[in-house]
């Protein structure tokens, strides 16, 4: 996180406003991060600006780190 800014947000930050013009219609976008990432504004974040839902799958401490894996992809509708 060090060499990614105060958050260790830096390249993500660049990368989630363009996440629904890179991801297909039935693309899924992984995200491997720290505690400090602030996974909850991540997944506000690419929820309001792409309709994603995003789903945290896996927490665990590494050490002094507190890692998270969150899962974001299009919402689908329900089928009939």
């Amino acid at each position: 996180a060090w060499a990614g800014g105060p958050d260790g947000r830096v390249v993500v930050d660049r990368l989630l406003p363009d996440l629904g013009r890179l991801l297909s219609a039935r693309g899924v976008f992984y995200l491997l991060g720290v505690r400090e990432n602030r996974p909850d504004e991540l997944a506000a974040q690419v929820e309001a600006q792409h309709g994603m839902r995003a789903e945290l799958i896996a927490e665990r401490r590494a050490q002094n780190e507190r890692l998270f894996v969150m899962r974001f992809s299009r919402s689908q509708p329900a089928s009939a």
